[in-house]
């Protein structure tokens, strides 16, 4: 006797996909006061219920799993995914600001200066989203890629 039970394809469902049941849904014949109570309707469906404080660690699952079917599907193997600041302007942007707050308060003249001395971090960052970027490397047919933003 084989305990093991059989391997199952993904495509083997016991379930309808997402988009038949919604259209079933939508083409219930027996509508009824009680069927037609939010209580009734598809969860997925529901935005009320999907935006419910208790569902943010899913919600919170739904927007990391998202971009990953998404990559998977793009044959994206991997990403180097870098973070900046939009409030460090680039040294530009610090120069025009310093050379404005000369005329401003003491306290714009502060932040001016605080953000001249975080300027200098807004170049690295673009050096090395710049040096890894060019680096493009395909391994197992699964392109890999640097994402940056500010």
């Amino acid at each position: 006797m084989n305990d093991t039970p059989p391997e199952r394809d993904l495509k083997d469902r016991r379930f309808y996909r997402a988009g038949e049941e919604s259209r079933f849904a939508d083409e219930n014949p027996d509508r009824t006061p009680q069927t037609e109570h939010p209580a009734y309707k598809l969860a997925f469906r529901d935005t009320d219920f999907l935006l419910r404080d208790e569902l943010r660690p899913i919600r919170f699952q739904l927007e990391l799993l998202k971009p990953e079917m998404l990559l998977d599907e793009a044959r994206v193997g991997s990403t180097l995914v870098m973070y900046g600041s939009a409030r460090i302007p680039s040294p530009p942007q610090v120069e025009a600001r310093l050379k404005a707050a000369e005329e401003g308060d003491e306290v714009e003249r502060k932040v001016a200066q605080r953000l001249a001395e975080k300027a200098r971090y807004y170049d690295e960052a673009y050096r090395l989203a710049r040096l890894v970027s060019e680096k493009a490397i395909i391994e197992d047919g699964l392109r890999q890629f640097v994402v940056t933003t500010g």
